[in-house]
């Protein structure tokens, strides 16, 4: 297993998914809604988890892998 891919990316996720989690007190008014909303955070983050790998997976099965990194470049251009 390549280190230098896998440590990264572990330090990487693990900022960026504690930073996200941290905003979430700040995000919200109420602090009566703070349970359902870190809830909900804690949803997305882990749906996206088990939603984006899949279709990638069959989509790089049929078309390869430069059609999937292609298409991930273009869903950030378009958040651009």
């Amino acid at each position: 297993m390549p280190w230098h891919i896998v440590v990264p990316a572990l330090i990487l996720n693990g900022l960026e998914t504690t930073a996200c989690h941290s905003m979430v007190p700040d995000i919200v008014d109420d602090k009566k809604d703070m349970g359902n909303a870190i809830a909900l955070n804690s949803m997305l983050f882990n749906s996206g988890r088990i939603a984006g790998p899949t279709p990638a997976g069959f989509v790089a099965a049929y078309t390869g892998e430069v059609f999937c990194f292609a298409a991930d470049a273009f869903s950030y251009i378009v958040l651009i």
